[in-house]
Parts: C-alpha cells; structure tokens; sequence
C-alpha cells in the first residue's frame, strides 16, 4: 500500500462522514425534534423519512431510550462509524489481489460483521455512560456523555 492510496482512504473516510452527517442523520435530526417540517403544502420542501436505522438498532437491542439517543453528538459518533465501515469494506476491496467476485463477496461479509460490531461496541459504550432506558433520567450523566458541564 503505498502513501497516496492511505491519503485517498483518509480523505474517503472523512468525505463520507461528513456527507452522512449533514445529508443523512442532520435533516432526519431537525424532523424528529421538530425544528423542519417534512412538507409544507405551498412549498416545495423535501420529503424526509425521520426514521434512523442507527438510533432504531440501539434502542431495540440495547433499550437505551430513543430520546437520549436523539443527540447531535450521538448522531456525529453514528456517522464516524459508519464511515469507517464504508472506507474499510472499500479498502479489502480495493487492495486485496483475488478474484473480483470473490472480493465483493467477502468485501459484502466485512461490511456486515462490522456493522454488528462496531455498534455492539458503541451501544456497550452507551450503557456503561449511563442511558440505559431503566434508569432515571440523570441530566448529570447525559451531560457527561454529551460533554457538556
């Protein structure tokens, strides 16, 4: 691997999470608190489906609450996971010397087993910082979490 194609990984990795973010997770964010509305009827506005698969799979397996998770910060850290899968799954494919079908096929393995986890980890994260839904809403333990004071 040679210095340029880790330049072009890093600058993939970071292109893609910013684009997920503020494509991606930011509007869907501003419709479900309420700051967008999804249309207006004499304007032309974009349809957006608030639904967040990354929020969804949290919340269902771990039982974290949808409104604790419903966090720019939280959302950022989504979009960084989800770039390095991209980015990696990408790398295997673009750097290993098999077969192309054989490269995707395990390229497509990768990216699943990443998926599960990476999210396994952030969502073991999440918990141990204290947003289990069980738990009393501790505003000092979500500021903790969201770095704030």
């Amino acid at each position: 691997m040679k210095v340029e194609d880790l330049l072009l990984l890093i600058i993939i990795f970071f292109a893609v999470s910013l684009l997920w973010y503020l494509c991606i997770l930011l509007p869907k964010y501003k419709v479900l608190t309420g700051q967008e509305e999804t249309s207006k009827k004499g304007n032309k506005k974009r349809n957006i489906n608030p639904f967040i698969l990354e929020t969804a799979y949290l919340n269902k397996r771990f039982g974290i609450n949808s409104k604790n998770l419903m966090n720019k910060k939280i959302l950022l850290v989504c979009s960084i996971i989800n770039a390095f899968i991209i980015t990696a799954s990408t790398a295997f494919v673009w750097f290993v010397p098999i077969v192309l079908i054989l490269r995707l096929l395990i390229s497509f393995v990768i990216l699943f087993a990443l998926i599960f986890i990476s999210y396994e980890i952030y969502g073991k994260i999440l918990i141990k910082r204290g947003l289990k839904d069980g738990n009393k809403e501790d505003w000092r333990k979500m500021a903790k979490v969201l770095g704030r004071k």
